[in-house]
């Protein structure tokens, strides 16, 4: 499975996205992961708030997460979940 996630903008306030990792997207559908939050200061907002998220299917049982393009505050995106 493959998980692309687009920044719609640049958030004003950094996030904590520590919710996108492989293992909380596994067996997941589109809806599911969109709905999962992050924090922005104090407050919680699903990531459908700060992304576009497409899910597509590799055939593969493992999860690989794509970003189109250079992500900027953002905190606690793990590089070795990602493929940028």
């Amino acid at each position: 499975m493959q998980v692309i996630l687009t920044p719609k903008e640049t958030p004003d306030i950094s996030i904590e996205a520590d919710v996108i990792t492989p293992d909380n997207f596994t067996n997941k559908s589109k809806g599911e992961i969109e709905s999962l939050l992050v924090w922005q200061g104090p407050n919680k907002y699903p990531i459908s708030e700060f992304f576009d998220v497409e899910v597509g299917s590799d055939d593969s049982e493992d999860v690989t997460i794509i970003t189109d393009s250079v992500i900027t505050r953002i905190l606690s995106l793990l590089a070795l979940y990602c493929t940028l």
